[in-house]
């Protein structure tokens, strides 16, 4: 067996090849060992989030489960469509509050009805909710997500919740540095005016795209940062106002909270931060002033002197997020301030269309599917002021008017929606809609990419009409579907003009 000297040692090659190559057998085995894992969780279990290209991540939607935390005890948890935790009634005359934030807005191991925004609605019947937390979320992130929802909600103020870590998870360099803030994940970065997408450097080259590429590899990363952070400590612990990595992040976080500023206008926007780390200094307040926000103080300091007196308000020794005792503290004094600041009335406050710096930024990197519905998820339930023109919010149902289905009227005298899909060449669809009118005659005519498939003249006043147009031929990206009406009504004290309404829309397959 051949074999190399060296000095009084000899060293066997063989061996040390067959080594070698058992060993990467391993790593590769126990990889995909660890992928099957997580294959068949994903597929047994309800997913928290998923994984996209925009957002890097978003919360789940129309997620429903009952699970133990430790430290927290049992929890209901629920989020609803978008992925938000509380959705409420964008036609409301309450006053709707937008709250977006990260993971204690979120609050996984917390149940229904027990979130400070819980707390709001519960104690004030004025107050309608949609809530958006993102578990791991920067500052950009919420900004993605304020802009994706804000026409359709069209609130009447925005609540925003910080946390000191939206400082490290706002910075590449930050979170790079950081043993217990790093999220070891590809997330959006606003850099210099732009946006880039990047997984937090630690090693340097091709051993951290290793680390991106595998999940043993990240596994045992997030273990020893874990380990590290409790031996040598994070960079967290060096930081402080002066820091050179925290005023850049510092002046990154207030450059996305001018363009929040700039995509809602003049809607009043209040913030809070769940902790108050030494570090921070007054950076928050200072962002918040110079970005016309109203700050709210004192929402740490609540929840440490109820901890000192003896309150459970978290999930210590196992989680620092506030348990139902922690939010109800917070949402008490939310709730303080926004009745003292009288923000809890309806306002008139339209939200600025221009092509402002905001939208042109995002315009940039928004994902299609932001702009066009899946041909076959084609409902009226998909419909938003993205992907459609021309029709109003989701409405009913109204059993005692007939309408035993969720509708959407027409405003317009022409509306739209675009659709994308991969569609088979050779394959015929039909259109299926129902509709009625309250001003007739009415001629409806509807276009498919500019083409005519359907011409319906409405004689029947408030008789539901089920049409179908087809066979038709989808393209395999993007199509315009086209309703145009004649004919209007205009009910006293109202300033909507109702053409056709709908109760169903959809594309079926011949």
């Amino acid at each position: 067996m051949p074999t190399k000297k060296t000095g009084k040692y000899s060293i066997n090659i063989r061996y040390v090849l067959f080594s070698i190559v058992t060993f990467i057998l391993f790593l590769l085995l126990t990889e995909g060992g660890v992928r099957t894992y997580y294959w068949i969780k994903n597929k047994v279990e309800v997913r928290a989030r998923n994984f996209t290209d925009y957002l890097g991540w978003e919360t789940a939607a129309d997620v429903s489960k009952k699970h133990v935390v430790k430290g927290y005890g049992e929890v209901i948890y629920s989020t609803q469509k978008y992925g938000f935790r509380r959705f409420g009634n964008t036609k409301t005359d309450k006053t709707k509050l937008f709250v977006i934030g990260d993971s204690f807005t979120l609050a996984h191991s917390v149940s229904d009805g027990d979130t400070y925004y819980d707390y709001l609605k519960k104690h004030n019947h004025n107050i309608e909710v949609f809530v958006y937390g993102g578990g791991g979320y920067g500052s950009l992130q919420e900004f993605m997500i304020l802009d994706r929802h804000l026409d359709e909600i069209s609130p009447d103020i925005v609540l925003w919740q910080f946390c000191s870590n939206d400082f490290i998870n706002n910075s590449h360099e930050l979170e790079s540095a950081s043993l217990v803030n790093n999220n070891q994940m590809t997330r959006p970065y606003y850099k210099n005016g732009t946006i880039e997408w990047l997984f937090p450097k630690q090693y340097g080259g091709w051993l951290d795209k290793m680390v991106q590429s595998s999940y043993l590899l990240r596994l045992l990363n997030v273990r020893i940062n874990i380990l590290a952070a409790e031996k040598m400590g994070s960079i967290e612990r060096e930081l402080s106002p002066d820091h050179p990595l925290f005023r850049e992040s510092a002046n990154t976080t207030s450059d996305i909270m001018g363009l929040v500023r700039e995509r809602i206008g003049d809607m009043p926007m209040v913030a809070f931060s769940v902790d108050a780390s030494k570090w921070m200094g007054s950076t928050l307040q200072d962002i918040c002033e110079e970005n016309s926000i109203d700050f709210i103080p004192g929402i740490p300091e609540a929840i440490a002197q109820a901890k000192k007196s003896g309150i459970v308000v978290d999930g210590f020794p196992y989680d620092a997020h506030w348990n139902s005792a922690g939010h109800a503290i917070a949402g008490e004094i939310i709730l303080q301030h926004l009745k003292d600041k009288g923000y809890l009335h309806k306002r008139d406050r339209s939200i600025p269309k221009t092509n402002h710096e905001a939208s042109v930024l995002l315009n940039k990197y928004r994902p299609a599917s932001d702009y066009i519905i899946p041909f076959g998820k084609l409902t009226l339930l998909s419909l938003t002021p993205r992907n459609s023109n021309g029709f109003g919010p989701i409405e009913g149902p109204y059993p005692k008017w007939h309408m035993p289905r969720k509708v959407r009227w027409m405003l317009a005298p022409e509306a739209s929606v675009k659709m994308g899909a991969e569609v088979e060449s050779d394959t015929n669809y039909y259109l299926h809609i129902r509709v009625l009118s309250q001003a007739v005659p009415q001629r409806l005519e509807v276009l498919l990419n500019g083409v005519t498939i359907l011409e319906k003249t409405i004689d029947s006043f408030n008789t539901w009409h089920s049409l179908e147009a087809g066979p038709v031929k989808l393209r395999a990206r993007e199509n315009i579907l086209k309703f145009r009406a004649s004919a209007l009504k205009r009910y006293p004290n109202s300033t909507r003009d109702l053409y056709v309404l709908f109760d169903a829309l959809s594309f079926e397959k011949e």
